[in-house]
């Protein structure tokens, strides 16, 4: 069989086992719904199929055709090959470790994983209590929590108060996604992704949470500068001070930067990373017209010290509109 030939075997196996008709055909929804990195494992394994098929000989290909599991019946199929003709170089199979993938056991360990800590339970039901609270209707807000070194994430534009275990997005560290929702769910992730990285990374949080409080907006418009300052306050108690590696005492100043807010999520890094740097106390960022951040290095010191701040916001508006 002449090179060219070969190629053009090697090309349209390529082509089938990839499923490349399907995946064009379904463009519109896979470029929102699956990630590069699972388009790229599946154009992998596609050309290793192909290579499998190079080292065949035609009675051996036909056969592989009708086989119900290709990779698992080639590589008996190729070790054949193999010991046939010495010229042909041994192929090698890539690990999991290789491809940079969680393992299927792995992945539905994440999934089973009944502890009451697990974000899969622990999300959704933290979404109906801040929509009960008026912190994310109409399907604004988010929240991500980090489990075992896995960043968990709610996804976008959804009714929050709905979520299911399985609409939830699964990343590394990295920010490779593990686990997404299945394509027929329709879902993308939490636009606030970047910010919520950018937490993880920078204040090493273990959750971050992301509403659209009026009670922050209001604060906003009624001061314009680039903080918000709040002392003599009971529950400025319930606030960690990042710096000092302690809650605050209440006879302390609690300040808070405010940062402008921008058209897309994304925009917002680079100056919530700046507000980081500048306010290292800080465990929330104000976007003014917009919301609030707020991290804590568990959902329990997350979840309590949003419960402080929207307290401590509405006094200090009270005080700004009484002139108290």
């Amino acid at each position: 069989m002449t090179l060219i030939k070969e190629i053009g075997i090697k090309m349209k196996q390529i082509s089938k086992f990839s499923g490349e008709e399907e995946i064009l055909a379904e463009i519109p929804k896979i470029t929102t719904q699956i990630s590069r990195s699972k388009l790229k494992i599946k154009w992998n394994q596609a050309v290793e199929e192909a290579e499998c098929l190079a080292a065949m000989n035609k009675d051996q290909r036909i056969s592989s055709f009708f086989a119900n599991d290709f990779l698992a019946s080639n590589s008996q199929l190729i070790n054949k090959a193999e010991s046939s003709s010495e010229e042909k170089a041994p192929i090698k199979q890539p690990s999991m470790l290789e491809k940079n993938v969680v393992s299927d056991h792995e992945q539905q360990a994440l999934v089973n994983d009944d502890s009451e800590d697990n974000p899969r339970h622990l999300i959704p039901q933290l979404c109906k209590i801040f929509y009960a609270n008026g912190w994310v209707t109409g399907t604004g807000g988010g929240i991500s929590i980090k489990y075992k070194n896995q960043i968990y994430i709610a996804p976008s534009g959804v009714q929050k108060e709905r979520i299911q275990p399985d609409d939830l997005f699964v990343q590394n560290l990295n920010g490779e996604d593990i686990i997404i929702p299945k394509p027929d769910k329709n879902l993308s992730k939490s636009q606030c992704t970047p910010i919520f990285m950018c937490s993880f990374t920078e204040r090493n949080a273990g959750a971050v949470i992301h509403v659209h409080s009026q009670e922050v907006v209001k604060l906003c418009l009624l001061n314009p500068e680039s903080e918000v300052k709040i002392t003599g306050l009971e529950m400025i108690k319930g606030i960690y001070n990042e710096k000092k590696g302690k809650f605050y005492d209440n006879d302390e100043e609690l300040i808070l930067p405010i940062i402008e807010n921008s058209k897309y999520e994304k925009d917002l890094v680079d100056t919530f990373k700046t507000a980081l740097r500048k306010y290292p106390s800080t465990s929330a960022v104000l976007v003014r017209n917009h919301g609030m951040y707020v991290w804590g290095s568990n959902w329990k010191t997350a979840k309590t010290q949003l419960e402080c701040y929207e307290y401590l916001f509405k006094i200090v508006i009270f005080k700004k509109i009484h002139n108290v």
